[in-house]
């Protein structure tokens, strides 16, 4: 059966079951907290630094962003080697049909950069070996070249396609649950790309050991985050 096929059957479920359920209850931990103060300013080496500009989005943009999660965190951070690094945590209480996620490499081609090398990865997020399907792809406009890592966690779960998100949509619905949605996002300018990426590994390593348990765990979609790898 074609994707396409199993998208639209998923549609037509998640729509009956509009219709027949009318969730209520809201995920844990992000609704109630306040996202800003989750996020340290600094942290294993990093600190913010206010000369790090987070890419801006475009008013149409930005109209679209403010639809979609109720919070968002943009932050610079240096650390002592003078390295830069972008992080962006977007967080939407409601991902329902009405609010779905924006992808990154859409938000940067809106904006004039040239997407490349879209694929996707496991990213480290546990000393125990756990990953979570992350996704890669390079920016590049004028002399910028921009590697980007970002993930989507719906629920409390990591997921990448749409079909992905529409079976989880639905399993969420039918346990009586809003779905909520937190999208990370680090990048930094760097034309070694390898480089950028791994730098990006080692940032989000230790902002997850930093964190709080819980919140590392939504962050993530690990449901016993134990602690990040060492």
């Amino acid at each position: 059966m074609s994707r396409f096929i199993i998208v639209a059957l998923l549609m037509v479920a998640a729509a009956a079951g509009g219709l027949l359920l009318q969730p209520s209850a809201r995920m844990p931990v992000l609704a109630d907290g306040h996202l800003a103060e989750m996020v340290p300013k600094q942290f294993a080496g990093w600190r913010v630094d206010e000369r790090v500009a987070v890419i801006a989005p475009t008013a149409d943009v930005q109209a679209n962003l403010d639809q979609i999660y109720d919070q968002v965190v943009s932050r610079g951070y240096v650390n002592a080697q003078g390295k830069r690094m972008m992080l962006t945590i977007a967080y939407g209480g409601d991902q329902s049909d009405a609010f779905k996620a924006h992808r990154q490499e859409v938000c940067y081609s809106s904006q004039g950069f040239v997407v490349s090398g879209l694929h996707g990865v496991p990213l480290a997020v546990s000393q125990q070996g756990a990953t979570l399907p992350a996704i890669r792809f390079v920016a590049a406009q004028s002399n910028r070249v921009e590697p980007v890592t970002y993930w989507f966690i719906m629920g409390e779960k990591a997921v990448r396609s749409q079909t992905e998100r529409l079976e989880t949509q639905i399993g969420y619905g039918l346990r009586g649950y809003v779905t909520d949605g937190v999208l990370v996002r680090v990048s930094s300018i760097d034309p070694d790309i390898n480089a950028g990426f791994a730098d990006q590994q080692q940032f989000v390593t230790e902002l997850l050991r930093t964190l709080p348990p819980n919140v590392a765990a939504r962050l993530t979609g690990q449901s016993s985050f134990v602690g990040a790898p060492a």
